[in-house]
Order: structure tokens, then C-alpha cells, then sequence
């Protein structure tokens, strides 16, 4: 479905989405009518219904209804109704440049999917890939419960696997009966990178918040949700900083 919001360049699949009943749209495309129509309210500063207050107008006053439409783009996850028709048809890539302590300049580079590649000298750079725990936490479930007991939570288990003994000073004197049992089990997923630090900066993990890290605001409010292997350097997946805002308030805990 095209982005544009122009209707002089719909195609046949766009105004059959448009002209759709209320009765006939699925989760997806409820939230993204009512993002837009909050929006619009918020943009003109007018108080906004709630979302069953707005589902119910829009399924029973015709003339609300006409206003709120799907739109193409809506039956997307990731519609974003902050940007105008214009945004849709011409939105350009932003880059933003990072020189780092040892002098090395590093690109930053936003896609139209608010993705980022980044490029530069990656030479010895370090990768922290996550701890996989399921191995271990199943052979100690099974060697518990077959005495008898109940093992503990899962989270418990991270942390105590990694525990040291200490004496009465305080001083770390050697690993628990936990670590030297399972510790063995527990592995790092090379399938997954959550952190990646090139020598001299930046280093930059998951959930970090790109424009503050990097002080680039063509960057603000995206927060890295994990990374890709491309040619030149990495693609950062994102999320928006303030998702979790937008889904608890903007459509009324609508599971989407």
C-alpha cells in the first residue's frame, strides 16, 4: 500500500481500504485510525476521546465515520501518523558523523524504516553477545526435582550462578557448588549482538538512546533494539523512545 495520503495517487487496493466498513477492520487498523485521529487532536490542542468512546462514534455517527478512514499505510504496524503526505513521498535518509577518541569518523545514517547504518572502521571491534541460560537452568530443574525439591526462579538462577563465596572479611574466596556445577552449561548466542564497541567509542548496546548518546538530533528518540551484519559496518534495528507511552495511552492498552 502507498504512503502517500494524496488521493489522486491511490491505487485500486488503497480505496478499497479506504471505503472498508468499521465493522470489517482488524486491530491493526482501529489503533492506526485512532493514532491519527489523536494526532490531529493533539496537533490542533483539543481534548481527545477515549479509544472505545471514539470506536463507538466512529461505528455509530456516519459523518465522524466519513472523517476517520483507513488511510493508506494504516494497516501497518509501524504507521506513523506524525508524518504529513509529503513526509511519506519524499522523507530522506539523515546521516549523522561521529569521530571517536582515536580519531576514526563514523557514520550514522537513518533509513526510511528509522533503522540506522552505521559505517566506519570496525578493526578489532568487540561484540557482546548474550548469555543463553536454558541449557543450564534444565539440567538444574532436573537434578533438583529429582531430589525432592523445588528449584528456584529462573531469574534467581543468573544470579546466583555467578555468586562467589565470600569469608568473613568480605574477600571473594572461590565460586558456589551452583557456579562450578552449571556454569559450564551457560553459553553466549553468536546469532545475536547486543552491544558493539569499536577501539576509541562509541559503544552502543541495546535499548541505548541514540540521540543522546551521539548528540545528533536527526537521532532523537530512537533506541536500539539489536544489530545486523552489512557490508561497511552494522544496520541498527530501533524502537521509538516513547512506544510504550503511545501504546498505554494512545490506544487505550489495545493489544496490536
Amino acid at each position: 500500500m502507498k504512503k502517500s495520503h494524496d488521493p489522486s495517487t491511490w491505487n485500486e487496493e488503497d480505496w478499497k481500504n479506504y471505503n472498508k466498513p468499521s465493522q470489517e477492520w482488524n486491530a491493526i487498523e482501529w489503533a492506526n485510525v485512532y493514532r491519527l485521529y489523536n494526532a490531529t487532536q493533539q496537533w490542533e490542542s483539543d481534548e481527545s476521546l477515549e479509544f472505545e468512546d471514539f470506536k463507538l462514534k466512529v461505528q455509530r455517527k456516519k459523518k465522524f465515520a466519513d472523517l476517520h478512514r483507513i488511510k493508506p499505510g494504516m494497516d501497518k504496524p509501524d504507521y506513523n501518523p506524525w508524518r504529513t503526505a509529503d513526509d511519506y513521498d519524499t522523507l530522506q535518509t539523515s546521516t549523522c558523523e561521529f569521530i571517536n577518541n582515536n580519531g576514526n569518523v563514523y557514520t550514522f545514517t537513518k533509513q526510511e524504516d528509522d533503522s540506522v547504518n552505521w559505517l566506519g572502521d570496525f578493526n578489532k571491534c568487540v561484540l557482546d553477545n548474550p548469555e543463553v541460560y536454558k541449557k543450564a537452568y534444565q539440567q538444574y530443574c532436573m537434578d533438583t526435582t529429582s531430589k525432592l525439591e523445588s528449584p528456584m526462579h529462573i531469574e534467581d538462577f543468573m544470579t546466583e550462578i555467578h555468586r562467589l563465596e565470600f569469608d568473613k572479611n568480605r574477600n571473594a574466596t572461590a565460586p558456589t557448588q551452583l557456579n562450578l556445577k552449571y556454569s559450564s552449561l551457560v553459553y553466549s548466542n553468536p546469532s545475536f549482538i547486543q552491544k558493539v564497541t569499536p577501539p576509541g567509542g562509541p559503544s552502543i548496546a541495546k535499548h541505548d538512546n541514540l540521540g543522546e548518546l551521539l548528540g545528533c538530533e536527526a537521532l532523537s528518540r530512537l533506541c536500539v533494539n539489536g544489530f545486523e551484519l552489512i557490508n561497511g559496518g552494522f544496520k541498527i534495528l530501533t524502537y521509538g523512545a516513547y512506544d510504550h507511552l503511545a501504546d498505554r495511552n494512545t490506544i487505550g492498552g489495545l493489544t496490536v
